[in-house]
């Protein structure tokens, strides 16, 4: 992992980084990896995102949902969080109460999604949660 005394080789995603070990304030390579670790250390490439279920795509983000081994095209849309809250109602009206969302939803809410019928074709946040709440 290590190539010089004062650098750590990290490799992700085929991308090899080098990250100085004085940066971390440790000087064994046991402590620099420990807090690696401890700092959750992950280099994204420029395609992936925070959210699940989006990957970026030229300008515009886009989402996929996985349902019995296949990957589902839910469409483009021009922010990261609004392309994870487009993944967040169709994984719950596909998988109810067990789907993994991206944020934290209250009953009334998960109710409000389950029972109507979401225009997902909104350009804004703002307007998808009014329809939510």
């Amino acid at each position: 992992m290590f190539d010089t005394k004062d650098e750590i080789k990290v490799i992700k995603n085929r991308k090899i980084v080098y990250i100085n070990k004085c940066s971390l304030n440790s000087s064994s390579k046991e402590g620099a990896i420990k807090k690696l670790k401890a700092i959750n250390f992950v280099i994204r490439n420029e395609r992936s995102s925070k959210y699940r279920g989006v990957s970026k795509n030229g300008s515009s983000w886009q989402v996929l949902i996985m349902n019995n081994n296949k990957k589902y095209y839910l469409g483009s849309y021009p922010s990261e969080e609004l392309a994870a809250r487009i993944y967040d109602i169709h994984a719950l009206k596909h998988f109810g109460i067990k789907a993994r969302t991206n944020f934290i939803y209250n009953n009334k809410q998960i109710k409000n999604i389950s029972e109507k019928n979401i225009n997902i074709k909104c350009d804004n946040i703002s307007d998808l949660m009014n329809q939510i709440n």
